[in-house]
C-alpha cells in the first residue's frame, strides 16, 4: 500500500464522507465492500526463496488522485463514452495543428516539484514537439503542459474532481478545468479559466453550454450521462457511429442515384436506336411505294 503525506490524508480525508483508511488495504478494514472498487495495480516482491512474484493491491482515493503508470481504474460505459466523444471532437477541431495533442488517462506529471502527477480523464497540449507513446507526460522533459483539462466524475471520486484538483491544476498552471459532473439529482458543468487571482468559473450561455476557448467548442450537457459538442458555428460535432451513419446513407444515396442516372442513360439509348430503328424502316417503306 502506497503511504501518502500526513497534510495530503487530511485534506483528503474531508473530502470523503466514508473516510477510507490509509493505513491497511480496503478489505481489512471494511470486509463487506469490494476492495478493489477504485481499481488495482500489481506490486512486484521477491520472496525469502529469491523468486519473483506480484501481488494484487487495491487503489485507494489517493491512488486515483495521484496514479502510478500501469494502474488499472474502474469506469463505467458511460464515462468511457463521454471521454472517446470529447477527444474525438478535440482532434477534429485540432487537426490542422501537429503540435497539438490530446491524450487520455495518460498520467501527467509536473514541473513543480511540490505537486505529484496526476491522471487527467482528457488532457489538450499544445506546443508538443516531437510525439511519443506516452505513459507519463513529462512537463520539465517536453517544455509544456496542458492547456485544457477535462474531467468526468464518477461516483465514489467525484469530490476529487471537484475540490482537490480545482486546487492542484491552479497550482499546475493549467490555463482551462473542466468538470462534467454526472451526479444523478443534478448533472451540471463546471468550468475555470485561470487568471493572475487563481481560478475563476467559466460563464454558460443562454442555453447553459460552456465554451472550451482552446479547442474552439461549445460543451453541453444534455443528459446525466451524455453530452453534445458544437462548432464555433453553432453546428454539431457527429459522434463516430454517427459519422460513420450518415456517411453510409450518402453512399447509398450515391449509389442509388448512380444506377438510376445508368437506368436513365440505358433508356435513352435504347430510345435513341429503336427511333433510328423506326426512321430507316420509314424510309425503306417510303423507297418501296416511291414516295419521295
Amino acid at each position: 500500500m502506497v503511504l501518502v503525506a500526513e497534510q495530503d490524508k487530511k485534506t483528503l480525508e474531508q473530502n470523503f464522507n466514508d473516510k477510507p483508511s490509509w493505513d491497511k488495504p480496503i478489505y481489512d478494514s471494511q470486509p463487506k465492500v469490494d476492495p478493489y472498487k477504485y481499481g488495482w495495480r500489481y506490486v512486484k516482491h521477491t520472496g525469502k526463496d529469491g523468486k519473483i512474484f506480484f501481488e494484487q493491491v487495491p487503489l485507494t482515493p489517493y491512488d486515483i488522485l495521484h496514479p502510478q503508470e500501469e494502474d488499472f481504474q474502474m469506469h463505467n460505459l458511460a464515462h468511457e463514452s463521454i471521454i472517446r466523444y470529447i477527444s474525438n471532437a478535440c482532434e477534429r477541431q485540432l487537426v490542422a495543428d501537429p503540435s497539438a495533442v490530446i491524450l487520455t488517462d495518460v498520467r501527467v506529471a509536473w514541473k513543480r516539484a511540490d505537486l505529484k502527477a496526476h491522471g487527467p480523464d482528457i488532457a489538450v497540449i499544445f506546443g508538443v514537439k516531437t510525439k511519443k507513446n506516452w505513459s507519463t507526460f513529462d512537463e520539465a522533459e517536453e517544455g509544456t503542459r496542458p492547456s485544457l483539462i477535462i474531467e468526468v466524475t464518477s461516483p465514489d471520486t467525484r469530490n476529487i474532481d471537484l475540490k482537490t484538483k480545482v486546487k492542484h491544476y491552479a497550482m499546475a498552471g493549467v490555463d482551462y478545468y473542466v468538470i462534467i459532473d454526472c451526479h444523478k439529482k443534478k448533472p451540471h458543468l463546471l468550468g475555470y479559466e485561470l487568471t493572475a487571482a487563481g481560478y475563476v468559473p467559466l460563464k454558460a450561455n443562454e442555453q447553459g453550454w460552456l465554451w472550451l476557448e482552446p479547442v474552439k467548442i461549445w460543451l453541453a450537457l444534455v443528459a446525466e450521462d451524455e453530452v453534445e459538442c458544437y462548432d464555433k458555428h453553432g453546428q454539431l460535432i457527429l459522434k463516430y457511429a454517427e459519422l460513420e451513419q450518415a456517411r453510409q446513407e450518402s453512399e447509398q444515396a450515391r449509389q442509388v442515384a448512380e444506377t438510376r442516372a445508368e437506368a436513365e442513360i440505358k433508356g435513352r439509348i435504347e430510345a435513341e436506336a429503336h427511333l433510328r430503328a423506326m426512321e430507316a424502316k420509314l424510309q425503306q417503306l417510303m423507297a418501296e411505294f416511291g414516295i419521295k
